[in-house]
């Protein structure tokens, strides 16, 4: 079996797992579906920093497929990879760790994160395999956005390293057709985006509105829209809340990619690239401050 045959069925078989994943979460489980949530969830809770830390990136008994199918829930043409880090539970978990750590430790904790953030970027760079991992981006995504909760000064430093790991894998599976032996159209292998704009707004939006307040912060990404020259609605935004055990912890306001401004982070022009760059430069200047 070929590269490209390995990578298809690959994708097809992981694609198939998620498609199981999304269904059955609106359905009674039956013979087939032995997930059990409530334990899950409480196994999560009684596990470790650390060994949270291990599991976030992989199938974890059928968790990691049920959570990165909540990347497709729009028929708008964008993929929303915010809800299902929110959504996850061992990164919500290790969230709860670092806030009560003292500094030392939660400084010991946060190298952690970056290490194996750095290790997931090099294999996504350097196996075709974990490329494609949708299991492997979601974990990676969800520590991306605890370093930027908790201020580490190394966030800056990682977030340009992803981006630079994704432009390398762009160029290394440009996609589109190539033709075989017998002259036959075969699509080329192109694995899913690890970190997109929409995403990484969001990550800084979090932070701008931790600084700033939730007011000003949609006041200042609507004046970066303005100076876009965009055409209203600006901004598509959604309150996502935090539970534990039933006790409202943390409303989010979360930029959607459904129209204005949004959208056009969701598409590879130079708007969205310019929106970032904007946001990212005046989260810049407070951290400084």
């Amino acid at each position: 079996m070929n590269k490209q045959v390995r990578f298809v069925a690959f994708v097809c078989i992981s694609l198939g797992w998620c498609v199981n994943a999304l269904f059955g979460q609106d359905i009674p489980p039956d013979e087939k579906d032995n997930f059990d949530r409530v334990a899950k969830f409480k196994e999560i809770r009684n596990r470790s920093f650390d060994e949270n830390l291990a599991a976030i990136t992989t199938e974890d008994g059928g968790l990691g497929n049920r959570l990165v199918m909540g990347v497709l829930t729009n028929t708008l043409g964008w993929k929303d990879y915010f809800q299902p880090v929110l959504a996850d539970p061992r990164m919500r978990r290790m969230h709860e760790h670092l806030a009560v750590m003292d500094d030392t430790t939660r400084q010991a904790a946060l190298t952690k994160i970056v290490e194996k953030i750095v290790y997931s970027l090099e294999l996504i760079k350097t196996d075709d395999i974990a490329a494609a991992d949708f299991r492997l981006a979601h974990g990676t995504r969800c520590l991306l956005l605890l370093l930027c909760d908790y201020d580490d000064p190394r966030f800056e430093t990682v977030v340009d390293q992803w981006l630079a790991v994704r432009a390398f894998v762009k160029e290394k599976y440009p996609g589109g057709l190539t033709i075989d032996e017998n002259g036959n159209k075969i699509g080329r292998f192109t694995p899913p985006e690890s970190i997109d704009e929409i995403f990484l707004y969001n990550v800084y939006f979090q932070k701008l509105v931790r600084l700033k307040g939730r007011q000003e912060a949609e006041r200042q990404i609507t004046s970066y829209a303005r100076m876009a020259d965009l055409n209203e609605p600006y901004w598509f935004i959604k309150e996502q809340t935090w539970t534990t055990e039933g006790k409202d912890m943390r409303v989010f306001a979360v930029v959607l990619g459904s129209g204005g401004a949004g959208r056009q982070l969701t598409l590879p022009n130079l708007v969205g690239a310019e929106l970032l760059k904007a946001l990212r430069e005046d989260v810049a200047k407070l951290d400084s401050k």
